[in-house]
């Protein structure tokens, strides 16, 4: 799934890049000689930096209010362990937000915080909880 870029934000993109390199060469043929023309240079680039940040961030904005895409080959990392960090809980439906806090669950390999996973087993797997193997 790729997100599709917006006339609006391609516009800001080439405005404050142009904002920025304009900016940029200001200062670098008048140096410390014009100060007017420095001060123009210096607000020119910061401008357009800012500008460009602002059109990179609404972008990011708009992502977050779109569902992650299950083929995204960050769910599935190369180390062969699926990523936990992003997902739902099992259990309790809150957003995992690092894979340290949680853990796959051995029987059915849905995604639970620690904090969640003796409930999710007792609630989910009540038969093979009672199942006790001799050592």
């Amino acid at each position: 799934m790729s997100y599709a870029a917006t006339p609006d934000r391609n516009r800001a993109i080439v405005g404050g890049t142009l904002i920025t390199l304009f900016g940029l060469v200001l200062l670098a043929a008048t140096g410390a000689n014009d100060v007017r023309t420095f001060a123009l240079g210096t607000v020119l680039s910061v401008g357009g930096a800012l500008r460009l940040m602002a059109a990179f961030a609404k972008t990011d904005r708009s992502r977050w209010g779109q569902a992650a895409d299950p083929d995204d080959p960050r769910w599935n990392g190369g180390s062969g362990l699926a990523q936990l960090a992003g997902r739902p809980c099992a259990e309790c439906e809150g957003k995992i937000t690092v894979d340290a806090e949680a853990d796959s669950c051995n029987e059915c390999g849905v995604p639970t915080h620690l904090k969640c996973r003796k409930r999710h087993r007792a609630r989910e797997h009540r038969a093979a909880a009672a199942v006790h193997f001799p050592r």
